[in-house]
């Protein structure tokens, strides 16, 4: 989830019992739009490309690459 006033993306892991463990929250580029969650880096796991829409960072990509060995 995007939180465009908070400059950040949300991860909510589905622990599989319709529950989730609580927010993860990494930091973006100035308000960031969309995500598209894929291997970007093709190391097998999802990374996220996240969409900024700002005077800044207008029309920009950032790229969250997960680093998390789970």
């Amino acid at each position: 989830m995007t939180k465009s006033w908070a400059d950040n993306v949300s991860l909510f892991v589905n622990e599989g019992a319709g529950t989730y463990q609580p927010a993860r929250h990494f930091a973006a580029n100035e308000q960031p739009r969309h995500i598209a969650p894929t291997d970007l880096d093709a190391n097998g796991t999802i990374d996220i490309a996240v969409t900024n829409n700002t005077n800044t960072f207008a029309n920009s990509l950032g790229i969250l690459f997960n680093t998390i060995d789970d």
